[in-house]
């Protein structure tokens, strides 16, 4: 899963993550090492969110950086065939994936609008529909650059969660440092 990156946007990856221990241990692990706001995050990365059988929702929270185009962990706890499995999936969160979604479809309408007048013989405006549709690249590429930026938080929070859920070692903190190099590669 270290290597998979979320499809551009819209996309997501399914992950599924067995534990070696009972539904209410894994809860408590898990939730051990979570930070439960951004604010204790201050000054070290964290694994922030919350933990319950129903709903686990974690992210990756750098010191001193937003990221709308980081994954997101969505999913839950079950007991399948005597053993406790989280499912869930890493996604951009449904706010930047709305926003965006907007903001290409009002560029693409009004640089569509801005080609007909053109067309029509009003050459002035063709600026205007240059304008609009070169803004769509424009989205596009902060939103790579922002997925590019957020490349390692799958990897990490995958290994965060791992490390609480299998009995081979303990607890990770949410709040330590970087472990490997692939960690301290972007700020």
């Amino acid at each position: 899963m270290a290597s998979q990156r979320i499809p551009f946007l819209f996309g997501s990856i399914p992950a599924r993550f067995e534990s070696d221990y009972t539904l209410e241990e894994s809860i408590e692990r898990l939730g051990a090492t979570v930070q439960s706001s951004v604010f204790h995050s201050l000054f070290e990365q964290a694994a922030v969110g919350q933990v319950s059988e129903a709903n686990v929702s974690l992210q990756r929270v750098l010191p001193m950086v937003h990221n709308g185009f980081k994954p997101h962990f969505k999913g839950s706890f079950c007991v399948e065939s005597g053993r406790v499995i989280l499912d869930g999936r890493f996604a951009v969160q449904p706010a930047t994936k709305i926003f965006l979604g907007f903001a290409f479809s009002f560029l693409a309408i009004c640089g569509v609008i801005a080609c007909v007048i053109f067309f029509h013989g009003e050459t002035r405006n063709v600026e205007v529909s240059l304008g609009f549709l070169g803004m769509i690249p424009l989205f596009c590429t902060i939103a790579f650059f922002g997925q590019w930026l957020a490349r390692n938080d799958v990897a990490w929070l995958s290994s965060r969660i791992e490390g609480a859920l299998s009995s081979g070692g303990g607890p990770q903190s949410g709040h330590t440092g970087a472990s490997s190099k692939d960690d301290i590669s972007r700020p």
